[in-house]
């Protein structure tokens, strides 16, 4: 194998990976472990039609007209980095596209299943994720773990390939008024994790974004 198969066989690779990579980090880490060999695989996926669009573009930019031509202009130092910086530019584009689609495509799935299937709609997400990770506001919860309970305002979560743990504060000042905890009447939702034993009561809030109003324009 030479110098120039090397670089061929790099190119079919490495776009699908940096697809990979780049839309798995605009999401949140799944709970799942995550396989180097299955990365590649899925990269190798990605990396077709990527190298299929690049072969197309630089067809049609240096006016080639067979197949052969391109393979031989592979010899060729500077086309070969500017094929390379197309192959770059363009999975780092379908990297991009990927992390914020993958919401969109789930959902488009989920109405083939649920409408045509009759089926209940499904995600990757995990259910630590559905309840807390993707709520960017903090929530006011009650833990409830081996009957001793623990309540305040969300500050920190693990993510769901850690182990469970959550910081809980209150604001400054809070402690000054006591009747905020009227506010706090309506369970929202509740995370049950049936194998360790922990319960977590999501909180409506509402009336305490109302009553912080009402204190605010008593100022």
């Amino acid at each position: 194998m030479n110098i120039s198969d090397i670089i061929v066989l790099l190119l079919f690779i490495v776009p699908g990976v940096i697809v990979e990579k780049i839309s798995y980090a605009m999401d949140i880490p799944s709970s799942g472990k995550r396989s180097e060999f299955r990365e590649i695989i899925n990269g190798l996926v990605y990396s077709l039609p990527i190298i299929l669009i690049t072969g197309l573009i630089m067809i049609v930019v240096n006016d080639m007209s067979t197949i052969d031509e391109l393979m031989i202009a592979f010899n060729d130092v500077e086309y070969v980095l500017k094929f390379a910086i197309y192959v770059v530019l363009l999975a780092i584009a379908f990297g991009v596209i990927k992390g914020l689609c993958k919401d969109d495509i789930q959902g488009a799935i989920n109405i083939i299943r649920t409408k045509l299937l009759n089926k209940i709609a499904i995600d990757d997400k995990s259910c630590w994720r559905n309840v807390f990770l993707n709520e960017k506001e903090s929530q006011y919860v009650e833990v409830i773990k081996n009957g001793e309970k623990h309540s305040g305002f969300t500050k920190w979560y693990s993510l769901p390939n850690e182990d469970r743990e959550i910081v809980l504060y209150f604001p400054e000042g809070l402690d000054k008024h006591p009747e905020y905890e009227k506010c706090f009447n309506k369970v929202k939702q509740t995370y049950i994790d049936l194998e360790k034993d922990i319960v977590i009561k999501d909180y409506d809030m509402k009336e305490y974004h109302k009553w912080c109003d009402e204190i605010d324009n008593k100022k």
